[in-house]
């Protein structure tokens, strides 16, 4: 449930000048890999894509957590070059495992033990190392838990047996216990820095936010079926160096946005996006809840023009990925490229991406690369894995310009 949402929503601008060399790009899905495992639940991934000092081998890191038909948490790790061997961490849960990196080389993981016991253990390199700490109890709680986190703080939600919202975090170095919030959720939250969404007990969307010192909660309707995925998009304007400036979508008068996905009754997945205009229906059905995530790109090039250097807008992009099980349980996904308010064009569609899947998508995306990388437990019970990156071509040599793959054709 780790950094989880699913939907793709964007917005895509270009300009070219006259005599720019010519760049093609080339993006597509790999085919899906086994990975192994005898897992259960829903698998949680992160990466380690988050600045600071770390070894080139390790630079685009990925860890997966799942719970394994042993009641373990297993891990298994992409060093950015390649697979390395399931690692059994030791502990016996209740639950899947909520894992989140906030900063390089460290992640924290938060379980709830076979003892019901609230644990988390610090895992720093590879292999990991450090022992599961008791940091309260959790025989009170009744879902999967969401954590968000910066460098210095981790905050994690989860909904308790008497229906209300719980949470207990991490400020700077000590934790503090779960402490109730109100409300009354019939589903796990999906929380994004001080807000907390969640199905309420009467299938509406509902919503828990700081105001001041106190969480009010308000509703945002609709008829749910299960945790929407919720993330914010943050929009900006841009000026090329012709002078022109690029706005941010028309549909939003400020600098960020918030967008929830969720199956509605109907099993139809539903946007809806805070302050937008409310639900809105994406036309295909979902057997599982939202997995989202965002990916945003501005690049500029520059280049010497008959001794001038000049320098351009290639692009700027705002995009969301939303990633679901479908009745198939093929592994469906949602885009919807919103373009700026110049162009006034936007582009949705959806994409089976085959496989054969049991468990909610586990997605996460790069800061400096136009790449996702999908994960979910298979029919099999083993995890599987599916990429959105450059494809393979002899005849080009591929670079990165402002973190986009590009093909510069070989002469």
């Amino acid at each position: 449930m780790n950094y989880r949402l699913t939907l793709m929503l964007g917005c895509l601008l270009s300009v070219s000048m006259a005599g720019s060399p010519a760049l093609a790009e080339s993006m597509a899905w790999t085919p899906w890999e086994d990975l192994g495992g005898t897992l259960t639940g829903d698998v949680s991934c992160t990466n380690w894509s988050l600045g600071g000092n770390l070894p080139t081998n390790f630079k685009y890191r990925i860890d997966c957590f799942a719970r394994g038909e042993d009641v373990g948490v297993h891990q298994r790790t992409w060093t950015g070059n390649a697979w390395l061997d399931w690692q059994n961490l030791d502990v016996a849960v209740s639950g899947s495992p909520e894992c989140v990196s906030r900063k390089a080389n460290h992640i924290d993981c938060i379980v709830i033990g076979a003892n019901k016991a609230t644990l988390h253990r610090a895992l720093p390199g590879y292999p990991t190392k450090g022992s599961w700490t008791k940091i309260a109890n959790g025989e009170k709680l009744a879902s999967a838990i969401d954590c968000v986190s910066n460098v210095d703080r981790i905050a994690c939600f989860t909904r308790a047996t008497d229906g209300t919202l719980h949470h207990m975090w991490l400020s700077p170095t000590q934790w503090v216990g779960w402490t109730s919030l109100g409300g009354q959720i019939a589903s796990a939250p999906s929380c994004v820095g001080s807000r907390c969404f969640a199905r309420g007990i009467d299938d509406a969307m509902v919503e828990a936010a700081v105001s001041g010192s106190e969480w009010v909660w308000r509703t945002h309707g609709g008829t749910i079926a299960s945790e929407p995925d919720c993330l914010t998009v943050w929009w900006s304007s841009w000026t090329a160096s012709s002078g022109q400036v690029y706005k941010p979508p028309s549909t939003s008068s400020k600098d960020s946005a918030t967008y929830c996905f969720v199956p509605g009754a109907d099993g139809t997945l539903y946007t809806y996006g805070l302050g937008q205009g409310g639900w809105r229906g994406l036309g295909r059905k979902s057997a599982s809840p939202a997995n989202c995530v965002r990916r945003s790109h501005h690049w500029r090039e520059t280049q010497q023009y008959g001794g001038v250097q000049r320098t351009w807008l290639a692009g700027t992009a705002f995009i969301i990925d939303c990633f679901v099980r479908g009745p198939d349980n093929a592994l469906h996904h949602y885009l919807f490229d919103f373009r700026d308010d110049t162009t006034k064009k936007s582009t949705e569609r959806w994409e089976s991406l085959g496989g054969d899947i049991k468990s909610t998508p586990e997605c996460v995306t790069w800061p400096d690369r136009d790449r996702i990388d999908c994960f979910a437990i298979g029919a099999d019970k083993a995890l599987k894995h599916i990429a959105y990156d450059v494809v393979p071509d002899k005849g080009c040599t591929w670079i990165y310009v402002g973190g986009k793959p590009r093909c510069r054709k070989n002469t």
